[in-house]
């Protein structure tokens, strides 16, 4: 009798031991699959950007194309830095990036559809007018965070005073191509708004 009764329970507790078992498998394939999934749409997006920023890149003057391929050399520089040096150059990345960004900005909104030539003249008299960003600001960034890159692992205390010192004059030259990009979007609104203003006076 006890055979009879202990043969459905055992048939019983495999059923419910082989559901359970079932259902935390599935439970980990479904996070594997939706995990997959994510970083699939994720890296998608990501080339798809990437595309796009090329594409972009391509109606910009020759001079700020190069400034963009710097930035990104001095990026994937950074990532190999120690967290300790990474966090404090992230300041200065993220301010030649907000440089950048607003030079293509300003680039883009200069049109007119009637005067070509007039148009490339006046993007590239923007331009030239932070070549010392260029020429001198991102080369000697990106010269730093190689350096740094290079050497941080042995780098002496003098030599890390040196190099935090070196930051702070990086950042202060980054701050003070910013002011003139500010002070010349400022002096471009005033002018629009004046001329408005005079239209509507006329």
């Amino acid at each position: 009798m006890f055979r009879f009764t202990l043969f459905p329970l055992l048939i019983i507790f495999g059923t419910l031991l082989f559901g359970l078992v079932s259902y935390f498998v599935y439970r980990k394939i479904k996070k594997v699959l939706v995990s997959t999934y994510k970083k699939s749409a994720e890296l998608a997006a990501e080339k798809q950007q990437q595309w796009k920023d090329k594409e972009n890149k391509k109606h910009l003057p020759e001079m700020l194309q190069k400034g963009f391929d710097t930035y990104a050399e001095i990026i994937q520089s950074t990532d190999k830095l120690p967290q300790e040096w990474s966090s404090q150059m992230q300041p200065l990345t993220s301010q030649a990036k907000q440089i950048l960004d607003d030079l293509s900005f300003k680039v883009a909104s200069i049109k007119d559809d009637k005067n070509t030539n007039q148009v490339n003249a006046k993007k590239d008299d923007l331009i030239n007018n932070m070549r010392t960003f260029f020429i001198h600001t991102l080369d000697a960034l990106q010269q730093f965070v190689d350096k740094i890159a290079q050497d941080a692992a042995h780098m002496t205390s003098e030599q890390q005073a040196k190099a935090r010192e070196n930051i702070q004059i990086l950042a202060a030259d980054l701050q003070h191509h910013q002011t003139i990009l500010e002070k010349k979007r400022k002096f471009d609104f005033d002018v629009l708004m004046d001329v408005i203003k005079a239209r509507l006076k006329s």
